[in-house]
C-alpha cells in the first residue's frame, strides 16, 4: 500500500537509490557522504524546504520538494519553488506523481504563496505535458540557469 506523507531522515537511503535514476544522473549524481547528508538535512529542518514522498512499504518510489521563499514584493507573500521531481519508473503513469506534486502544492498555497516555480529539463517533452495537466503554465514565464 502507498502512503503518501513527509520525509523523514530515515528516508534519505531509498530516496537516494531513486534519485540514481532522474535524467542525465551522472554516477555520482546521488553519492554523498554521511556528514553532507546530515548538514544538507539539518538545513532543511532550520528552512522552509519540505520533502514531499510516496511510500510503498518502506521504499520511497516518488518525490518532490518545496522551498517557501520570503519575498518583499506582492504584499509580501512568499515563493514556493519545487524541485527534483521524479518518479521510479516502475511506478509511472499511475497518477502517484500527482499526489505527490500536489501535497508540495498544497503546501505552498497553505503558506499563501503568490506563485509556486517549477523547473523542468528542457528536453523532458513528456514531463512539461504532465505538469501543464495538473496546472503549471510553461509559456508564463522563462528559466535561465547557471551551473
Amino acid at each position: 500500500m502507498i502512503v503518501y506523507r513527509t520525509m523523514n531522515k530515515n528516508d534519505i537511503p531509498s530516496l537516494m537509490k531513486l534519485y540514481s535514476q532522474m535524467s542525465g544522473a551522472s554516477s555520482d549524481f546521488a553519492v554523498i557522504d554521511c556528514q553532507k547528508i546530515d548538514e544538507v538535512w539539518n538545513n532543511t529542518k532550520n528552512s522552509d524546504i519540505v520533502y514531499f514522498v510516496a511510500d510503498n512499504s518502506g521504499e520511497i518510489i516518488s518525490t518532490c520538494y518545496i522551498c517557501i521563499i520570503p519575498n518583499i514584493t506582492h504584499n509580501g507573500r512568499p515563493i514556493g519553488y519545487i524541485e527534483n521531481v521524479i518518479t521510479d519508473e516502475r511506478f509511472r503513469r499511475q497518477g502517484i506523481a500527482t499526489k505527490v506534486l500536489q501535497m508540495a502544492i498544497d503546501y505552498g498555497k497553505s503558506k499563501d504563496c503568490h506563485k509556486i516555480v517549477l523547473l523542468s529539463g528542457q528536453t523532458r517533452t513528456d514531463a512539461h505535458l504532465f505538469y501543464k495537466s495538473i496546472g503549471f503554465d510553461g509559456d508564463r514565464k522563462h528559466g535561465f540557469v547557471i551551473s
